[in-house]
């Protein structure tokens, strides 16, 4: 597979930021003349493709134009599995990717977090919660049943 099949891949089914950050160091790399280290970061991206996760909550930018906005109030879950669900969301067992400085409430204009969330199957941003929480906002409902049965699963 070419780099430029894994760029579009990226595109196409959202490649982790790490795996993102690899394929992009490989370009200038190659861009650069330098084979040797274009070989490491292609390698890296490969190996960061295993461990891909399936990215939920990611919202409308300036730098991500094709994804959607949210919309508050559209949820049609009960609070209180709102609730459970915002809670697993933030649980402090899953893993973090921090990232630099903070996202912005598309909503509300808050500061909103600074990290990508992940467990096995799915990565989120870490202000997630406060769009179910504040706004009412929808999830998937396959992911929506995922926490809840990850919740219930634990207890």
């Amino acid at each position: 597979m070419q780099l430029s099949d894994f760029e579009s891949c990226y595109y196409e089914i959202g490649l982790n930021r790490y795996e993102q950050s690899c394929l992009e160091l490989a370009k200038i790399e190659e861009l650069n003349g330098n084979l040797e280290k274009k070989d490491y970061y292609y390698r890296a991206a490969s190996r960061a493709s295993k461990y891909r996760r399936i990215p939920i909550g990611y919202w409308y930018s300036k730098y991500q134009p094709k994804l959607p906005m949210p919309i508050a109030n559209s949820t049609m879950l009960s609070n209180e599995n709102l609730e459970i669900i915002c809670k697993y969301l933030d649980n402090e067992k899953h893993g973090r990717l921090r990232q630099l400085g903070l996202s912005e409430c598309r909503i509300c204009k808050l500061d909103n977090g600074n990290a990508d969330v992940y467990d096995d199957k799915y990565i989120w941003p870490s202000g997630l919660s406060h769009y179910l929480r504040k706004h009412k906002c929808e999830l998937p409902d396959e992911f929506a049943n995922y926490c809840l049965n990850q919740t219930n699963s634990e207890t």
